[in-house]
C-alpha cells in the first residue's frame, strides 16, 4: 500500500514541479489520516515545495489532516509543521520555535463533535 501510495504522490508532485517557472506551482495531499499524512512528510514527497496552508476536518466521520504546497517564499531559510496537537502542546511547541527564531506562518485549530487537533508551520 505505501508504495502505491508513494508512486502516486510521486507522479503528482513531478507533474507539479514539471510546470513552468514562471507560473504559481499549488499541490496539495489531500485529506489524509494521520498515519498517511506523518508518512508523507517522512517521506519528503513535497520535493521542493513548502507547506503554506495545513488543515484538518472530519471527513466520514474520521478526523483527516490536508496541506497544501507552494513555491518557497523569497529569503525562506527553513520551515516546520506539526499537527495533531493538544492546545499545551502547540502553545509549547509555538514557544519553542518562536525562541529559535521562527514565526508563526499558519495555525488552524480544529475542534468539533469532542475531537480537538491544532497544527501549525512555522517558517524562518
Amino acid at each position: 500500500m505505501k508504495h502505491l501510495f508513494a508512486s502516486c504522490l510521486t507522479a503528482l508532485f513531478l507533474v507539479s514541479l514539471s510546470a513552468p517557472a514562471a507560473t504559481a506551482q499549488q499541490s496539495t495531499t489531500g485529506w489524509m489520516s494521520h498515519i498517511d499524512y506523518q508518512y508523507f512528510f517522512d517521506e519528503g514527497f513535497y520535493g521542493n515545495l513548502v507547506p503554506v496552508n495545513v488543515e484538518a476536518g472530519l471527513v466520514y466521520g474520521q478526523l483527516q489532516f490536508n496541506a497544501v504546497f507552494g513555491p518557497r517564499p523569497y529569503g525562506l531559510q527553513n520551515w516546520a509543521t506539526h499537527h495533531g496537537m493538544t492546545d499545551a502542546q502547540f502553545a509549547q511547541t509555538n514557544q519553542n520555535y518562536l525562541n529559535q527564531g521562527y514565526r508563526l506562518h499558519r495555525h488552524q485549530r480544529f475542534n468539533t463533535e469532542g475531537i480537538l487537533a491544532n497544527q501549525g508551520i512555522w517558517y524562518r
